[in-house]
């Protein structure tokens, strides 16, 4: 028979009679306290010293066992949660790149619609620039046409009262003006006075201090008689007659017996074109303008009557009634 070694027996008092038994179980609750069921033979006894401390061990290394368990699922919700939040940086990393991605994006299409604006701004300036440039070229050319070039125009002013169209007449001008100093074949006469600062368009249009000489512009003369004029005009002669009252002067004169000569020792008469004076002249130059026809003007004056060298004295005080034909030099 097996020893009882720390076997413990209970004494079980029966009603009306006392007796020994050993006291019976199937799990630890059925035995007192500090004993233990043996399952296999039904009986409470004391703890085994060995079983104790395997039992401890076996409670310490579950208790381990749970708490590695327990660390390693706290591990692993800490890597769960270190991948949730990697994922979550790397979803927030995609988002942000997919944000400057977009920012990039718009930035260049910015650029590029603000580089596009530019250059369109730039060609819209470039084109403007160039309209008012060309449109200044163009309103400074037709001014130089009118009035800009004096060698091309032949009238110190700068601009042309008859024979007007420097194309189909580049050789021969008239040009309103007067003149103070007598004469169209005077010494004086022959040369400016003024610096040829005379004409109707000019600051001084009655020509105080000019001669007929100041109102052709430098490269220009007074039309010295009917040949020149005949030469140098296309259509042979005098220009058409406006409706104003006017005598353009040359420099032919007359003899005393009013016939036209190249004697330039005759003084006799102003010939020239127009429809003020007497009608005669030479050639093509149908007007003459003698000491008789000077008071039934406004403007001109022949130094009274009864001379006869109209054209040593002769004056013309205003811009109106004429002026000067003005003939290009050779």
């Amino acid at each position: 028979m097996r020893a009882w070694s720390g076997v413990a027996l209970a004494i079980v008092v029966g009603a009306g009679c006392g007796f020994l038994r050993v006291a019976t179980c199937s799990t630890d609750a059925d035995c007192s306290t500090g004993l233990v069921c043996d399952v296999e033979r039904g009986v409470c006894e004391e703890p085994d010293p060995v079983a104790i401390s395997s039992s401890s061990s076996g409670s310490s290394s579950s208790s381990a066992s749970s708490a590695v368990s327990t660390s390693s699922a706290s591990s692993t919700s800490s890597s769960s949660s270190s991948s949730s939040s990697s994922s979550s940086s790397s979803s927030s990393g995609t988002s942000a790149s997919s944000t400057s991605s977009s920012i990039t994006a718009s930035s260049a299409t910015s650029s590029t619609s603000s580089t596009s604006s530019s250059a369109t701004a730039t060609s819209s300036s470039s084109t403007a620039s160039s309209t008012s440039s060309s449109s200044s070229t163009s309103s400074s050319s037709s001014s130089s046409s009118s009035s800009g070039n004096l060698l091309e125009i032949g009238c110190a002013d700068g601009t042309r009262e008859a024979y007007v169209d420097t194309v189909t007449e580049p050789d021969i001008a008239a040009c309103a003006g007067g003149w103070s100093v007598g004469g169209t074949k005077s010494t004086l006469s022959l040369t400016p006075q003024c610096a040829r600062a005379a004409g109707n368009s000019s600051a001084n249009p009655t020509g105080t201090g000019c001669s007929i000489a100041d109102l052709c512009a430098d490269g220009w003369h007074v039309c010295d008689d009917d040949t020149e004029v005949a030469s140098k005009a296309i259509n042979g002669g005098c220009p058409p007659n406006g409706v104003d009252d006017v005598f353009w002067a040359t420099r032919q004169a007359q003899n005393s017996g009013f016939n036209c000569d190249d004697d330039p020792a005759e003084r006799n008469n102003v010939v020239g074109c127009g429809n003020i004076g007497t009608n005669g002249g030479c050639g093509p130059l149908g007007k003459e303008m003698k000491e008789a026809d000077c008071p039934n003007t406004a403007t001109w004056l022949c130094d009274g009557p009864g001379t006869e060298e109209e054209a040593n004295v002769i004056t013309h005080l205003s811009s109106l009634e004429g002026g000067a034909l003005c003939c290009k030099d050779p």
